[in-house]
C-alpha cells in the first residue's frame, strides 16, 4: 500500500541489488496510478529519488561503471515512465529535482534510446520540462539528440512508405 513509499523509494538507492531495483519500480510504477499513491510517493521525496534512479540507470544502460547494460536500459524505460506519472501530478516537484539532481542530459540521452517508449515517454518530459528549463536542455545536447530523432523518425517513414 502507500504506507509502503518510502520503502519503496530506498530500494532505488544504486547501491541496492538490481532485481530489487527492477521490483521496486514495477511497485512505484503500480502505486503511482492511484491518486492516493501518488500523493504518498511525492511526500515521500519520489522525484527527485526517481531522477538520482535515472540517472544511474542510464549510466548503467551506457556500460559505464560495469553492470547489464540491458538491465539499464530497462530501469532507464520504468523510471522514466515513473517520472512521466509524477509530472502529471507535480509538475512543479518534478522540474525542481531535475535541477537538483542535474538530470536533465539523461532525460535528453533518452530521447536517442532504439527503445520507442523510452524515447516517446523522455520527449514527453521534455516538452513538460523544456519552457523553463530551455538553456539547460541546449546545454544537455538537446537540440542535436532530438534533430537526430526527427531525422530517424523521418529515414523510418521512408523506408516504410
Amino acid at each position: 500500500g502507500v504506507g509502503a513509499a518510502p520503502t519503496l523509494l530506498g530500494l532505488l538507492s544504486s547501491a541496492a541489488p538490481a532485481e530489487s531495483r527492477s521490483i521496486a519500480l514495477r511497485l512505484i510504477s503500480e502505486l503511482l496510478s492511484s491518486a492516493q499513491g501518488a500523493r504518498a510517493l511525492l511526500a515521500a521525496g519520489a522525484a527527485e529519488t526517481l531522477c538520482v534512479a535515472l540517472i544511474h540507470a542510464s549510466g548503467v544502460a551506457k556500460g559505464w561503471g560495469g553492470g547489464d547494460a540491458a538491465r539499464g536500459e530497462e530501469e532507464a524505460r520504468l523510471t522514466i515512465d515513473c517520472l512521466c506519472s509524477v509530472n502529471s501530478t507535480d509538475p512543479a516537484a518534478v522540474q525542481r529535482a531535475v535541477r537538483n539532481t542535474s538530470a536533465m542530459p539523461s532525460i535528453v540521452a533518452l530521447t536517442g534510446t532504439d527503445d520507442e517508449r523510452a524515447r516517446s515517454s523522455a520527449m514527453m518530459l521534455l516538452s513538460s520540462l523544456a519552457p523553463q528549463n530551455a538553456g539547460e536542455v541546449v546545454a544537455s545536447g538537446g537540440i542535436a539528440m532530438l534533430c537526430e530523432t526527427l531525422s530517424r523518425g523521418a529515414t523510418d517513414q521512408t523506408l516504410h512508405t
